[in-house]
C-alpha cells in the first residue's frame, strides 16, 4: 500500500514538471508568432485617443508642466488628424490608380517622415532644453530584434529538450532564419499601413496573418528535423498543449 502511494506521488510529481517545462515552451515559442502579428490600424483610428495617449506618455516622461501639456496636447491632435488626412489620401490615390505602387509607397514614405520631422520640431519648441534633451533620447518603438529574439527562443529549447550543441546551433540557425522572416512580414503590412496602401484593413491583416501561420509550419517542422524522436515527442505534446491554451482564451475571450 505505501509502495502505491509512493509510486502515485511520483507520478503525480511527474506531470507536474512536464507541465510546467510544456507551459515554460509555449511561453517562448508564442512570443516569436505573437511579435510577429502584424498592426491592426492603432494609429489609424480616432485621432483624438492617440493624441492624448501621446500626450500622456510624454507628460510623465518629461515632466511636463500643466501648461506645457496643453501646447502639447494640441501640437499632437493637429498632427494625428493631419496623419489620418494623408492616409486617407493614399487609399483613395491608390483605389483611383493615380501612381504605380512603388512610386505612390516612396512618396508615402517621403512624406509621413517630413511630418513627423514637422510634428517634433513643434514638440521641442514646447520644452526646456532639458526635457529636449530627453526627449530625444526617448527610446523608439520597435517591433524587436529577431536576432535577439531567435537566440532567446534557441536557448530556451536548449535547456527544456536537452539539445546537445550541434542540435543547438542547427535549432538556432532554424530560428534566426524564421525570426527574420517572420519581421519581414510585420515590416511590410507596417509599410503598407503607414502609406495608406491598403484599401481593406480585414483582408490585408488575414493575409499577414496567412503568411506568418505559413511560417510557423515550415519552423516547426524543421525544428523537428533536427531533434530525436523523444523529443520531437516533447515538442509535439507541447504544440498541442498550446493549441488546446489558445483555444481556452479565445472561448473565455468570448464569454466576455
Amino acid at each position: 500500500m505505501r509502495l502505491e502511494t509512493i509510486f502515485n506521488k511520483k507520478n503525480k510529481t511527474m506531470k507536474q514538471v512536464m507541465k510546467m517545462v510544456l507551459m515554460g515552451l509555449a511561453l517562448i515559442l508564442t512570443a516569436t508568432f505573437a511579435t510577429a502579428q502584424p498592426h491592426k490600424g492603432g494609429k489609424s483610428g480616432n485621432p483624438e485617443e492617440h493624441a492624448k495617449k501621446q500626450t500622456e506618455h510624454l507628460k510623465t516622461s518629461l515632466d511636463l508642466t500643466e501648461a506645457q501639456t496643453v501646447k502639447v496636447q494640441a501640437i499632437n491632435l493637429k498632427y494625428a488628424e493631419k496623419v489620418k488626412e494623408m492616409r486617407e489620401e493614399f487609399r483613395k490615390a491608390r483605389k483611383a490608380g493615380d501612381n504605380d505602387k512603388a512610386e505612390m509607397h516612396e512618396e508615402g514614405r517621403k512624406e509621413m517622415k517630413a511630418l513627423k520631422e514637422e510634428h517634433k520640431k513643434e514638440l521641442k519648441a514646447v520644452l526646456t532644453p532639458e526635457q529636449a534633451k530627453k526627449f530625444d533620447n526617448l527610446p523608439k518603438k520597435k517591433e524587436g530584434n529577431p536576432e535577439e529574439h531567435a537566440k532567446k527562443q534557441t536557448e530556451h529549447l536548449k535547456t527544456v529538450l536537452n539539445l546537445t550543441e550541434a542540435q543547438t546551433i542547427k535549432v538556432g540557425e532554424v530560428n534566426a532564419k524564421y525570426a527574420k522572416q517572420v519581421y519581414a512580414v510585420k515590416e511590410e503590412a507596417r509599410k503598407k499601413h503607414e502609406t495608406g496602401a491598403v484599401t481593406d484593413e480585414k483582408a490585408a491583416r488575414e493575409e499577414a496573418k496567412n503568411k506568418i501561420k505559413t511560417l510557423k509550419t515550415q519552423q516547426e517542422k524543421e525544428v523537428k528535423e533536427v531533434l530525436t524522436p523523444e523529443q520531437v515527442k516533447a515538442f509535439d505534446a507541447f504544440l498541442k498543449e498550446r493549441k488546446e491554451q489558445k483555444h481556452e482564451g479565445k472561448m473565455h475571450n468570448k464569454k466576455k
